[in-house]
């Protein structure tokens, strides 16, 4: 069993295809904390086998075990092909509620059947200040 996943603006899924905008996040910039993530993760688990699989998306600050939003859910994976083919299914977990308390490197571990497959990171920062300010600019 494998995962491949990022975190993204948003994401569906159509007929197996991830549709994905704004992939590959890694740094978010935030003006105020607790601070909402307003972001998703679009996966895929290849599977050797049909069958239902559990899967936890745990979201915790980095060196804490502390979950600050935990997503649970079933994965019905179906053949599709030949019998010797893997079983991919596409899936989306939306963290649109989720919050950070502080600026800080936060983890997303990616849980199925209760065996850790994947772990994400990302940074969320206050936004960097300009270093030219617009009475400076030259006319």
């Amino acid at each position: 069993m494998h995962i491949d996943a990022f975190i993204c603006d948003a994401v569906t899924v159509r007929e197996g295809l991830l549709h994905v905008l704004g992939g590959g996040i890694t740094i978010l910039n935030r003006k105020e904390f607790p601070a909402s993530l307003s972001m998703s993760i679009a996966a895929t688990l290849a599977a050797d086998d049909a069958g239902i699989y559990g899967v936890s998306v745990t979201v915790k600050a980095d060196g804490s075990d502390v979950a600050l939003d935990n997503v649970t859910g079933n994965l019905v994976a179906r053949p599709v092909g030949s019998d010797d083919a893997a079983v991919i299914v596409p899936f989306i977990v939306t963290l649109g509620q989720t919050t950070v308390p502080v600026p800080g490197k936060y983890l997303i571990d990616i849980t199925v059947d209760g065996q850790l497959l994947r772990t994400l990171w990302f940074r969320v920062r206050e936004p960097p200040s300009s270093s030219v300010s617009p009475s400076s600019t030259p006319a």
